[in-house]
């Protein structure tokens, strides 16, 4: 089964057997992988829907941000679409993690299923808290 990467407008109609089935095909990703798709999201330009064609068209955020450059060439932009520095990104995801927040991306299985229900919700979160209250009526 292929994870379903983009959000499911439908996915409060599913029956419980389709969200359970979701659930398991959703994965946590690396550290390193959370970071590419942090630095994915906060590039200018992408929002969470071109995000979400990205990394369906690509692959992984990794691959999207690669192919960044070309796509903005192709697409006919004067100045080419550029990731923020991975430094930066690394410096934020520092300061998360030092007051004990956590990253959450729309793949991990940790992340809101009501969030997941909108065509534009946000590919990355920042939790500071009990996590499991997350999916919680």
């Amino acid at each position: 089964m292929q994870l379903p990467l983009e959000p499911n407008p439908q996915h409060q109609q599913q029956a419980p057997q389709e969200q359970a089935s979701y659930e398991q095909a959703a994965r946590d990703l690396s550290e390193s992988e959370k970071l590419d798709w942090l630095r994915l999201a906060r590039t200018d330009n992408v929002g969470p829907i071109t995000f979400y064609k990205l990394i369906s068209a690509c692959g992984s955020a990794k691959k999207a941000l690669a192919a960044l450059p070309e796509l903005s060439r192709r697409g006919g932009r004067k100045k080419p679409l550029t990731a923020p520095d991975t430094g930066k990104i690394h410096k934020e995801y520092e300061a998360l993690q030092k007051i004990g927040a956590c990253l959450i991306t729309a793949s991990c299985r940790s992340y809101p299923l009501a969030l997941a229900c909108i065509d534009d919700a946000p590919p990355v979160i920042s939790t500071l808290g009990d996590i499991s209250m997350l999916n919680k009526p």
